[in-house]
């Protein structure tokens, strides 16, 4: 009788790398495909053929379509709302966390456009369950943005506006770059930043003495 195969952390730590690998690469191409075709016109064979693996293996890392979207979607908002709580976590002033979000979606849109666009366009195929996951998990990071307006009104720098309002204005504004933003066009990320920066806090800064907090 054959004794049972015993693997090194080494052998299984490689596994799990190439496993890991492979399923971002399933990943990336779905994305891609969602974003040119769209989800519901997008096959798995497709998404197979785009990576070079069967069917039958593309199987072994995805259950389904709506799992590639779902995977799509969580990774998105899981990576948005890390970057934004790292970068916004040192800086006081409200004006300066604003143009860091800002600078955070539009840098986040020229390195994940195939993604972001498929979670604009197409996170709603979800089922309940998940899309309640996804919007969960959105609805945490738009709280961080309405509380940097909600403390720059409380602390006299912004003069009143709806923080919700301002809130959905900036993502408004920041995501509809989607579909029009490019790397290497005329003005760089910096400077488009700037620009929207300064449409959104000289359209709220109290031009008066700030107030001292109570």
């Amino acid at each position: 009788m054959k004794g049972k195969k015993n693997f090194s952390p080494e052998t299984v730590s490689s596994w799990e790398e190439h496993h890991h690998e492979t399923k971002d690469m399933i990943i990336d191409a779905a994305a891609k495909l969602f974003d040119q075709q769209g989800y519901h016109k997008t096959t798995m064979r497709e998404i197979a053929d785009a990576v070079d693996l069967t069917i039958g293996t593309l199987y072994h890392y995805i259950k389904n379509k709506e799992d590639v979207l779902f995977e799509i979607c969580d990774r998105l908002t899981n990576e948005i709302e890390i970057i934004s709580e790292n970068n916004l976590e040192e800086m006081k002033s409200p004006e300066k966390r604003i143009r860091e979000v800002i600078s955070g979606l539009l840098k986040f849109i020229v390195s994940h456009d195939h993604a972001l666009s498929v979670f604009l366009k197409e996170h709603k195929n979800l089922s309940s369950a998940k899309f309640e996951i996804i919007r969960s998990k959105r609805k945490k990071y738009e709280a961080i943005v309405k509380n940097i307006f909600e403390e720059g009104i409380k602390n006299g720098v912004f003069r009143y506006v709806d923080p919700n309002i301002a809130a959905m204005g900036l993502f408004g504004m920041s995501n509809w770059a989607a579909y029009w933003l490019n790397a290497d066009g005329r003005l760089s990320i910096v400077e488009i930043t700037d620009i929207f920066s300064e449409m959104i806090i000289n359209g709220i800064l109290n031009r008066e003495k700030p107030n001292k907090i109570k």
